[in-house]
């Protein structure tokens, strides 16, 4: 994890290090760092040790004479710094609860709401002898079953639930492809025709899961279930 450490131009006070120079050196770390793609927590972590770091040593006025003069000690000083910074006890733990809360293996889920799905009915007319398509919209309390697991995930999806064209699938299970696993959620899709292609997201604090596709959606509710321990 490399944050970049802007060059900043730094106004001169004869006080000690100012709370508006710390703030001004915090917020352009964070803007460095949020191009990292790191957590918040992990940012705002690290910016704030760099901030102590300068803030132990300097003042205003003798940082920005140490940054206008030599390139090699500044160079080397910054490099100390996001060293220090980075192997900090606390932030390095940090770490590691972030990226365990980003690996998942083995989720089995069950998913309690309501779906719809687009059905059409056919509407004879006495009066002319033709007969029409009508299209309507069912909604659906079902359940559907969801497996996440780094290397492989799945949604089984009741039939009740799913288009008249699509690929059909053993038990109904269809991969999911383009998992992406965050901290606060789950995404990804799954192929039900090689136009029908529905986004799926699972919100990991409130266990909402929801998808839409071409004539087909639903949310629920998910709840952890055990697949290796039998009730019966």
């Amino acid at each position: 994890m490399i944050f970049i450490l802007l060059n900043l131009v730094w106004t001169t006070s004869s006080f000690a290090l100012s709370k508006a120079t710390e703030d001004k050196f915090f917020n352009a770390c964070m803007d460095g760092a949020s191009n990292s793609g790191k957590n918040k927590k992990l940012q705002t972590k690290y910016c704030t040790c760099i901030v102590d770091y300068i803030d132990e040593r300097y003042s205003d006025d003798q940082f920005l004479k140490f940054q206008n003069g030599s390139k090699e000690k500044y160079d080397k000083f910054t490099n100390e710094m996001t060293t220090t910074c980075l192997n900090k006890e606390e932030l390095v733990d940090l770490s590691k609860d972030i990226n365990n809360n980003k690996s998942v293996k083995n989720l089995n889920l069950e998913c309690k709401g309501a779906g719809s799905i687009v059905s059409s009915m056919s509407k004879y007319d006495q009066n002319t002898g033709t007969t029409s398509q009508t299209n309507y919209k069912d909604r659906i309390n079902s359940t559907i079953n969801v497996y996440i697991n780094n290397n492989e995930s799945w949604i089984q999806i009741p039939t009740s639930l799913l288009p008249p064209i699509r690929n059909k699938k053993p038990n109904n299970k269809y991969d999911i492809y383009n998992l992406n696993i965050l901290e606060d959620s789950i995404t990804g899709k799954f192929k039900l025709n090689i136009a029908n292609k529905p986004k799926i997201t699972l919100d990991r604090y409130t266990g909402l899961l929801s998808y839409k596709g071409l004539g087909t959606s639903f949310t629920g509710k998910c709840k952890k279930v055990d697949r290796t321990k039998k009730k019966f």
